[in-house]
């Protein structure tokens, strides 16, 4: 114990000195050459986010843990003090609850992300470098974004926002080790003080985590002359970079450049002409108006944009509602305004899908603009997804409720302005068969008003609701309301009954996933993960992280019941054996993740172990490493 006490309390004592002297090494750089010095400042404050691990009143894996200097570097490993994301690898895309990718996504800006978070500055800097401490599972970041966050938004000012790329890559796998990220970033005239870092987790094997974010940078606008100087300066404070990080910056932003430039505010009403009687333009006539329709399908949203300023011909075509069943326009998020919607209304009119998520940062999209454009566009419109969307309000959300009568897949997770009185206006959604709320503010009576209204709803996700303070209640009405009901999150629910959950699971047997992770008034004592194994025969995902309860009696019942189970979450667990673990590798075929992170009757020679025998399954075992 006074061995452990002692390497404890090295770390901590090393950890302090090296803040003490990173201190003094930015006060130095600061008085050094006055506006002409580099200066190093760690973020203030985290302004936006799209998940977290953690909850939402607490630091544990919270996102605001990126704020502020390091505390886990140059440690490597599973520490609670970290900024953590709410997903890893392509398993919660391969789950039940997913939603279907979009067939035309744009791809020119090479949009990969699926995470963000932003991370304001205390001063506005020209920037030189932005380090990004990774201190476990790193790789996950491939953009970084700045702004000015005194720019202000159209409420404030009248002045936007404007995004601009420092540096973006596709994602690559990367070696496993405690890292400072910092690549080399394109120079801008432009001082910022707003970093926002777009993660993809899809290659990673578990979550990653991240201590802390630096900006390099200087006060005064340097001139050209003045950059190999200030980069030598820079290279001095950065670690050595891997091949990835070497890389030219931007890897996409010459294109997102271009695509900005050309879109404009993408109303498109400025058409070029072909010349008269050219003989391109004759032969390319003599062709059937659906085979051009045809050849246009293949081209993403932006691509028609500039293919209709071309001539006549093509615009009509590229205007054609045929194109246009399905926007996917978060990967060009930054460009989307109030009149990328206007001009888009005369050709979605048989839209049936569209993706807003992210889109509206700094006031581009007004409510107003949202609501025009769903009054002409949204009669057949099945999916909607606005994942952390600014303009979404009461207000909006009516509209939603009055003008898509088809709707059958919601998603608003992440809105914070989704509350009680905003969410109740969607009763009318009677269609509804797949939401998404997690991290809004919408309370018990609320959801029970929607579970009553929805009878065809097979997907609903109520993760980290905290406002949601009677879970039994909501469970209840989900078993007597919702007989179709197929996945359910209830991430971080409370005030769980035992006997009110056994009910609800008896009464939907067709559940393909659940997620009751950090749940922790379920009690294996009293049958509930039996109960779940004995009646939900289809079950292929099954998240009981950090329920401490879970034994080896839930395991074997999963093993004898549960033969499509494909995903398994029983981190830290003090009950289970090895043998009941491997019972369930054994039993169920179709098993490919399997995480037994923290269980202490697991022991990584076990893991090692199954990893060769049971290749197909990715075994997951978290760890920290305070050496």
């Amino acid at each position: 114990m006074l061995k452990k006490f002692r390497k404890i309390f090295k770390t901590s004592h090393k950890t302090k000195m090296n803040k003490a002297e990173d201190q003094a090494g930015n006060d130095k750089l600061s008085k050094e050459n006055g506006e002409s010095c580099i200066v190093r400042i760690f973020g203030q404050d985290v302004t936006d986010f799209s998940s977290q691990y953690g909850a939402e009143s607490r630091m544990t894996y919270a996102a605001q843990n990126l704020a502020g200097n390091y505390n886990i570097y140059p440690n490597y490993g599973d520490f609670t003090q970290a900024c953590v994301f709410r997903t890893y690898g392509p398993w919660w895309r391969m789950a039940p609850s997913a939603f279907k990718p979009y067939r035309k996504t744009p791809t020119a800006v090479g949009f990969e992300s699926e995470d963000y978070i932003e991370v304001l500055f205390e001063e506005r800097l020209y920037p030189i470098a932005v380090q990004i401490y990774e201190t476990y599972n790193p790789g996950a970041i491939v953009k970084i974004m700045a702004s000015d966050y005194k720019a202000g938004t159209n409420v404030d000012t009248g002045k936007q926002s404007k995004w601009i790329t420092l540096w973006s890559s596709p994602a690559v796998e990367t070696e496993q080790r405690v890292r400072i990220f910092s690549p080399p970033i394109k120079k801008i005239d432009t001082r910022v003080n707003l970093i926002r870092l777009e993660l993809n987790h899809s290659l990673l094997g578990y979550y990653t985590e991240l201590d802390c974010i630096m900006l390099c940078g200087v006060r005064s606008r340097p001139q050209s002359t003045d950059y190999p100087n200030l980069r030598v300066q820079a290279s001095q404070l950065d670690p050595p970079r891997t091949p990835r990080e070497q890389a030219m910056p931007g890897f996409y932003a010459q294109e997102e450049e271009k695509m900005v430039k050309e879109l404009g505010s993408l109303k498109l009403n400025d058409v070029y002409q072909c010349p008269e009687g050219g003989e391109g333009k004759q032969l390319f006539e003599m062709l059937p108006g659906e085979v051009i329709v045809m050849i246009l399908a293949y081209l993403d949203f932006p691509s028609l944009a500039r293919v209709a300023q071309t001539c006549r011909l093509l615009k009509e075509h590229a205007y054609d509602h045929i194109l246009y069943l399905e926007m996917n326009l978060q990967p060009i998020w930054h460009m989307v305004s109030n009149t990328t919607l206007d001009g888009l209304s005369r050709r979605c009119q048989h839209l049936q899908r569209l993706n807003l998520s992210w889109c509206g940062k700094s006031g581009t999209i007004k409510g107003s603009a949202f609501k025009r454009f769903l009054s002409s566009c949204a009669s057949s419109l099945v999916t909607l997804q606005l994942s952390c969307c600014s303009f979404i309000n009461k207000d909006t959300m009516l509209h939603i409720s009055r003008f898509c009568p088809q709707l059958k897949e919601l998603d608003l997770s992440g809105c914070g302005d989704v509350d009680k009185m905003s969410a109740l206006v969607l009763t009318p959604l009677t269609n509804l068969e797949r939401l998404n709320l997690y991290r809004t503010k919408i309370d018990t009576i609320t959801i029970i008003a929607l579970i009553r209204s929805m009878p065809e709803l097979q997907h609903l996700n109520l993760g980290s609701c905290k406002m949601i303070t009677n879970i039994v209640e909501v469970v209840l009405q989900l078993r007597l309301n919702c007989p179709k009901l197929k996945s359910l999150d209830l991430w971080r629910a409370r005030e769980m009954d035992d006997s009110v959950f056994q009910e609800f699971v008896a009464g939907c047997p067709l559940l393909e996933e659940l997620d009751v992770g950090w749940c922790s008034d379920l009690r294996s004592v009293n049958g509930s993960f039996t109960c779940i194994a004995e009646n939900c025969k289809n079950l292929k995902k099954l998240f009981l992280t950090a329920n401490r309860t879970v034994c080896d009696n839930d395991l074997l019942s999963l093993a004898k019941h549960s033969r499509h189970l494909q995903q398994l979450d029983i981190l830290g667990t003090r009950e289970v054996s090895s043998k009941a673990v491997e019972q369930v590798l054994a039993s169920c075929k179709e098993m490919v993740f399997f995480d037994v992170s923290f269980c202490a009757g697991v022991t990584d020679n076990d893991v090692a172990l199954w990893k060769v025998k049971y290749p197909a399954v990715n075994i997951k075992k978290s760890f920290q490493n305070t050496s």
